[in-house]
């Protein structure tokens, strides 16, 4: 028999918009329930893994959009953060387990609850003043995509600003320079070539154009002292270090140009 959270997921991928809303204000009054008392990981992975099924045989695109709104809402539900953090943690880790099932038919609507989910997220944080507990969680979530799924971390580098500047929020300094130097070091790290270009295309041309960063708050000296720090290592290849050379010389002629 199937648990009650896999349950109450599996009523949110109806047709019907009546039994939608009811089973997502019974799913969000029951998570704030086992919030309160403390959600075990073990049932928060079978939560994520009903809720992903939901959205994996959902085939209508309104049903669809409203499905992936719904599902990032959910976060919301937890009054205490190191829940809502571990809630966030799961999801990733979901994706990148299932992603390998994805057909492309499907992967659109992934693409879609990525996001969505990416900005509740951020607006989630931004109500709970930024825990760096929780923002070294998510960084070392993205991290650990490295080595589970490139194509969720892909998706979440293309959205990661556009995402950020949406959700109106203010990122305080150390917690931005904790996000910021995540990129920096899996360009350090990575061996993918396709990651490497999307961080640099994605992120990095975008911190020095200041196009769509007016949530970060940028400290451009610690930001220095990260890229020469990580480009120094003698384990990165070649072509990294150049992208992390450039980027400094940018940096650099940037400061000029504000002075």
């Amino acid at each position: 028999m199937a648990s009650p959270e896999v349950l109450l997921a599996r009523k949110l991928a109806s047709n019907d918009l009546k039994t939608r809303q009811a089973s997502e204000n019974e799913l969000k009054k029951w998570l704030r329930s086992k919030g309160r008392k403390g959600m075990k990981e073990i049932e928060m992975r079978r939560l994520w893994k009903g809720l992903y099924a939901c959205m994996f045989m959902s085939d209508k695109p309104l049903v669809q959009e409203q499905l992936a709104s719904d599902l990032a809402s959910l976060i919301h539900s937890f009054n205490d953060y190191t829940q809502g953090v571990m809630f966030c943690k799961i999801f990733f880790e979901t994706m990148a387990n299932e992603w390998m099932f994805i057909d492309r038919l499907r992967m659109d609507k992934f693409y879609m609850l990525i996001r969505r989910f990416s900005s509740e997220m951020f607006t989630y944080l931004n109500g709970h003043n930024w825990p760096l507990s929780c923002v070294t969680i998510i960084t070392e979530t993205i991290l650990s995509l490295r080595d589970k799924c490139v194509g969720v971390l892909l998706h979440v580098i293309e959205l990661f600003l556009p995402e950020l500047t949406s959700s109106h929020v203010k990122v305080p300094e150390i917690q931005s320079m904790t996000f910021i130097d995540t990129w920096i070091q899996i360009i350090a790290t990575s061996k993918d070539t396709s990651v490497v270009e999307c961080i640099d295309k994605s992120i990095l041309k975008r911190l020095i154009k200041g196009h769509k960063v007016k949530g970060l708050s940028i400290n451009w000296s610690k930001l220095i002292e990260s890229v020469l720090n990580w480009s120094s290592k003698p384990t990165v290849l070649t072509r990294n270090r150049k992208i992390l050379h450039k980027f400094y010389a940018q940096i650099n002629e940037k400061q000029s140009q504000d002075d």
